[in-house]
């Protein structure tokens, strides 16, 4: 039998879900607001443009005019804009949608070489060698591997310590160790 190094058992908050949605959807929103950003700064381009040429419209849609072009894309810039901000809390209500009872509770069990995810009869077994990124955060732990994102929280533990776990995990992982302190 495997000695288990750490154990956690958690049942998420609302707002547990809410901040794992917003680190593990980092990325993709600042990707998300950098393509927004370069398309207001395109829009601005072509604003200045349209005054140099003095016709009030931009000729690459010459069948639009000038006030119609603005407000579409402004309309499409405010529309994007919002919808980046408000994703995790989509997420998190589709999630809460999905689960039975409205509750995500997940068992963490840390071996040597593995760990294992899961609740009930149902485990997911990952090794180390396949995490993708590790943050510690004030209250928890992000594990991204295969493309799947936990949320280990540090008040949770009930074998080991955070403070244990992070030296433990600084060793068995091949990424960089991130440490966040507020």
């Amino acid at each position: 039998m495997r000695k288990t190094e750490f154990k956690v058992h958690t049942i998420y908050s609302r707002e547990d879900i809410l901040q794992m949605e917003k680190v593990s959807g980092r990325k993709m929103r600042h990707l998300g607001l950098g393509i927004t950003g370069a398309v207001f700064i395109l829009y601005l381009a072509v604003v200045l443009w349209e005054v140099v040429q003095g016709d009030g419209h931009a000729c690459i849609f010459p069948f639009i005019s000038g006030g119609v072009l603005d407000v579409v894309l402004l309309a499409i810039l405010a529309i994007c804009f919002v919808m980046i901000f408000c994703m995790p809390y989509l997420q998190r209500h589709k999630i809460l949608k999905d689960l039975p009872g409205g509750v995500l509770k997940a068992n963490y069990y840390f071996y040597e070489r593995t760990f294992q995810y899961g609740w009930g009869e149902t485990f997911t077994t990952v090794g180390y060698v396949e995490i993708q990124e590790f943050i510690s955060l004030p209250n928890s732990f992000y594990i991204k591997a295969k493309d799947v994102s936990y949320w280990v929280k540090k008040s949770d533990f009930q074998v080991g310590t955070p403070e244990e776990f992070l030296e433990f995990m600084k060793g068995k992982v091949k990424c960089k160790v991130i440490e966040k302190t507020a």
